[in-house]
């Protein structure tokens, strides 16, 4: 009964319900186990201010192990959504990083073996394409022309 609320516009008087219900289901050793599956489902899918309805009828109610843990449940998805949004900015950060270098790399070999133009090194400077970078670095080993080695580059 309480999983057909998912869909529903929470308003107060459903969001007392499902507590009762969850409450129940809390008191229950047999249904205990699926009260927090659908704590769970409701923190997942619900937004922020219908989680915050459900813990605020919990409250009110005196159902203080079913307000615990939608307060849990956020918590954990909160430190989850904050270590995956790290990790994501250290490896966009390390992406930018690797490219800056290719491109400061390619630009000081080709200036010291060709000399560069203010053009030329923006060109590289602006280049995206870590392949490309690559195959231009590679390049300039055997290059006997800086528009060999430019040719790499889209």
């Amino acid at each position: 009964m309480a999983l057909k609320h998912v869909r529903l516009k929470l308003e107060d008087a459903t969001a007392e319900m499902l507590t009762e219900l969850l409450h129940r289901a809390h008191a229950d050793p047999a249904t205990r186990h699926l009260a927090r599956v659908i704590e769970q489902v409701y923190v997942i899918v619900r937004s922020a201010e219908d989680v915050k309805r459900l813990m605020t009828a919990a409250s009110r109610l005196g159902y203080y192990e079913v307000e615990g843990d939608y307060m849990t449940y956020a918590q954990e998805l909160l430190a989850e959504g904050r270590t995956e949004g790290l990790k994501q900015g250290l490896e966009q950060g390390m992406e930018k990083g690797s490219l800056a270098s290719r491109r400061e790399t390619l630009a000081r070999q080709l200036d010291r073996k060709f000399g560069l133009t203010h053009t030329e090194r923006g060109r590289i400077m602006v280049c995206d394409d870590q392949g490309a970078l690559d195959a231009a670095l590679d390049q300039i080993l055997d290059a006997d022309t800086k528009a060999q080695v430019l040719a790499r580059l889209p």
